[in-house]
């Protein structure tokens, strides 16, 4: 079975190979009409790891977690919605919930734009990458490395309105949106990774990837916010810009000739999802099967303008935060994912609980706070 490159991984089912330093190939890519079973963890275990790069290094993902599932399928884009309009491209991947367009620029395999929804805005929307996105050149080999800068610049219809004016009252006639992506990417590492479907020799490609998302909102008529293009900024309501900064580890093998399993850190090593090769009677786990402290997590530590709290939990969560001295500094609720502010405390050590409306005790732990 052949593949090309960027998501999977696994349980178990792993006899250790004869490791060897592999070479993907454009003959190793996947195939028109060629799918992955694709498990996702977004609660990773703290006993998983990317592990170490380096030659003849052994990763083992066969803990994984299949919380949903999906199937990744590669599809001829002459018979996909709108592949007319990426007349160049040799594969669309389904994904977003619509499909991405690849094409091969020389030795670069590059995603040139996608068609489907995007930001909610209608089902088959055409949005063109202004400079493509490079995912690997061809042939990879370890030690193989490049930067590269993509970018979309888009002005998408608000009729009817999908993006919530942040003012009642307010019209939104069309919002950009803006993304500005620098990838640093390294194949840092060859060995055996160990999955749900096995274990296959593999390279591990890493991945550091920032990007900022900006929104313009145009409002045709004068309000509070003002007229004409508004670059709006209101916190709680969402963060404009949005920056991110994460690590993506691939470990691509020939005989998917993509990503076997694919693992997002944040930018201080903390895990925050998984994705996977797994086997169709995987799916699915519910959070109710870990243990709480298995999956809540507050990350990053050391932290210095903003902390995130996740708790996997639907229900209200209260987030408490106190000094050295015993001192409460914060109290709030928190949902399933939450980001806090922490510019107005001053650097140092703090300690802080997770606990339920009723009191118990969910998570307690240490943090630092850096300048």
């Amino acid at each position: 079975m052949k593949k090309i490159l960027l998501t999977v991984g696994g349980l178990v089912c792993a006899m250790l190979t004869t490791q060897a330093q592999i070479t993907i190939e454009q003959s190793d890519f996947p195939m028109v009409g060629e799918t992955i079973l694709n498990g996702r963890d977004t609660l990773v275990s703290s006993s998983i790891s990317v592990g170490s790069g380096g030659a003849n290094q052994t990763w083992d993902f066969s803990a994984l977690q299949v919380y949903t599932l999906d199937t990744l399928t590669f599809d001829d884009p002459a018979n996909v919605v709108n592949g007319d309009s990426f007349p160049n491209s040799f594969m669309a991947i389904s994904q977003f919930g619509g499909y991405g367009f690849v094409e091969q620029n020389n030795n670069d395999i590059d995603i040139v734009g996608f068609s489907g929804s995007f930001m909610g805005f209608g089902d088959s929307l055409v949005v063109r990458f202004d400079d493509p996105q490079k995912i690997i050149a061809i042939p990879a080999n370890f030690q193989d490395a490049f930067v590269d800068t993509s970018s979309i610049d888009i002005v998408l219809s608000n009729d009817p309105p999908i993006f919530p004016s942040p003012i009642p009252g307010v019209e939104i006639d069309s919002v950009r949106f803006k993304r500005t992506a620098i990838t640093d990417s390294e194949i840092d590492g060859w060995g055996t990774v160990v999955g749900h479907k096995g274990s296959y020799d593999a390279l591990r490609q890493t991945n550091h990837e920032m990007s900022t998302d900006s929104i313009w909102i145009y409002i045709p008529n004068p309000s509070l916010l003002g007229q004409g293009w508004v670059f709006p900024s209101f916190p709680g309501f969402f963060d404009n810009p949005r920056v991110t900064d994460q690590y993506r580890y691939n470990f691509i093998t020939k005989e998917l000739g993509y990503n076997y399993v694919s693992v997002v850190t944040d930018n201080q090593g903390t895990i925050e999802f998984a994705t996977f090769e797994t086997v169709p009677d995987s799916c699915c786990v519910s959070v109710g099967e870990y243990s709480v402290a298995d999956y809540v997590k507050v990350y990053p530590n050391p932290a210095t303008d903003l902390i995130t709290v996740f708790t996997g939990m639907n229900e209200v969560t209260n987030f408490e935060l106190f000094d050295l001295t015993g001192k409460m500094v914060m109290s709030r609720t928190v949902g399933t994912t939450t980001r806090i502010n922490i510019d107005g405390l001053d650097k140092g050590i703090y300690l802080y609980r997770l606990s339920t409306d009723d009191g118990d005790l969910l998570k307690s732990g240490k943090l630092s706070f850096i300048r």
